[in-house]
């Protein structure tokens, strides 16, 4: 296919020559060489056989294909760009769907999730539903869900496995296993945890880079763990984790790169009542003025859009330091017996937060880690619906709702949850040795039972 998109990209770059025979103009009589010569490109050189294809085949043909397959043939190819016009909506749903699979659905709440209520019950309806829930999206939505897809899903897809694999230990990182392109299944767990890092800057976090209002969204930290990242199975927000992860760090990098010309700012300034009359309001700051370093957790709450732009101008600082600083989102300070930074942008690391939720809040997650239920690895299909190898190797082929901080990060650094098992057992050091050292070196008991014994039995109601 990648031959022919070249040819066909090839034939459009040549210039073609055109005859123009006005309705007016009598036509006189040529000669064999003039007509030759005057007749249209097309006419004298055959298209190639793929254009020849029967209509009906070529319209198979573009709905079989991915989205970004899709849109190379249609702008290479005149006749498949207008058998594309004459189906587009139903040519657009087969692509979107053979590109995302189950990933529909989540691409299908982010379109929504700045302008409709309900957000999150709509979501788990459609969960229920799988790819059919696209059958009742409008066909301008649609169009949304695929330049999101090709502008912004697509192009960190690779951006993250290659940062995840060039973190692997040195004596593994170079082995051919590491160079292989990502599987179907590995690319549905990236896509995933992209799609629901976004639905949940749209919703919790400060928005998307298309937002032109972001605003804080004040929904306690406890709230966010139980209705949105319990919604999952815990292999799969461990994904969000670990894209998160990669998020966070790679805006630490940035800000050290560009830290002589991003000078600390100082947060905006808090006003609370003062005593004993409430109704005066007094300035309160922190003690000390925020660096750059400080400010990730927050900024990466503002979107995919956001990040994928930075990416992009990162080996650019003049052009980067004007286009994020307008963007720079500050953490927030609460005043409690000290000041403390009370960052309440990344709720799955606050592992309080984590026991009062299991035990007011129990769910059938919760339930199935108490009685230590089998999940054992079933293998990698290609929508990644079961648990990877590594979830299966590191809690021994039973349940477990932990997730977030209890994994340690040297594992996220390389995105542990994220890999086939073929790729997993020959770049951890055969058979998981690797992944096992990380995960028992930093753990010197079983996390199920220490969770249990570290939940707050007089944590108030919430």
């Amino acid at each position: 296919m990648k031959k022919i998109l070249g040819k066909l990209k090839m034939r459009r770059s040549r210039p073609t020559s055109t005859v123009s025979t006005p309705e007016d103009t009598p036509i006189k009589p040529q000669s064999e060489a003039q007509q030759t010569k005057n007749q249209p490109r097309q006419t004298i050189r055959k298209n190639s056989r793929i254009e020849d294809l029967p209509p009906e085949i070529r319209v198979q043909l573009l709905a079989s294909m991915e989205l970004n397959e899709l849109h190379g043939l249609v702008h290479a190819s005149p006749v498949f760009h207008e058998s594309y016009l004459e189906y587009r909506n139903s040519i657009l749903r087969s692509s979107v769907i053979e590109s995302l699979r189950n990933n529909v659905v989540d691409a299908i709440a982010v379109s929504r999730a700045l302008d409709e209520k309900d957000r999150l019950q709509k979501y788990k309806n459609n969960m229920e539903k799988g790819a059919a829930a696209l059958d009742s999206v409008s066909e301008h939505r649609l169009h949304q869900i695929a330049v999101f897809y090709r502008n912004t899903i697509a192009p960190l897809i690779p951006a993250y496995s290659n940062w995840a694999l060039a973190n692997l230990p040195d004596e593994v990182k170079d082995r051919p296993e590491a160079k292989v392109p990502l599987t179907r299944s590995e690319q549905q767990r990236i896509t995933r945890a992209l799609y629901r890092w976004e639905l949940y800057c749209r919703i919790f976090g400060r928005g998307s880079l298309s937002d032109t209002s972001p605003k804080r969204h004040d929904v306690p930290q406890h709230k966010v763990l139980r209705d949105y990242f319990c919604m999952f199975n815990p292999w799969e927000t461990e994904e969000i984790m670990c894209l998160f992860y990669f998020i966070t760090e790679t805006y630490k990098e940035v800000s050290m790169e560009i830290q002589n010309d991003f000078r600390p700012v100082t947060p905006p300034i808090v006003m609370r009542p003062s005593t004993p009359d409430p109704t005066v309001m007094r300035p309160q700051t922190p003690p000390f003025d925020f660096t750059p370093f400080d400010l990730a957790d927050g900024t990466a709450t503002r979107g995919l859009d956001l990040f994928g732009r930075v990416l992009t101008l990162r080996d650019q600082p003049d052009g980067l330091i004007p286009f994020l600083r307008p963007h720079i989102v500050h953490p927030v300070w609460k005043k409690t017996n000290i000041w403390q930074m009370y960052l309440d942008e990344d709720p799955f690391y606050d592992e309080r937060i984590f026991y009062r939720r299991m035990q007011r809040h129990p769910n059938e997650h919760d339930e199935m880690t108490e009685r230590s239920d089998p999940l054992p690895f079933i293998g990698d299909d290609l929508d990644a619906s079961g648990p990877p190898l590594a979830w299966t190797i590191m809690w021994g082929d039973t349940y477990s709702n932990l997730f977030g901080s209890f994994i340690p990060d040297k594992m996220k650094n390389w995105g542990y949850i994220f890999w086939d098992a073929w790729r997993l057992t020959k770049l951890a050091v055969d058979d998981g040795e690797m992944l096992a050292w990380q995960w028992e070196s930093s753990h010197t008991m079983d996390l199920r039972v220490q969770a249990l014994w570290n939940v707050d039995p007089e944590a108030a109601d919430w």
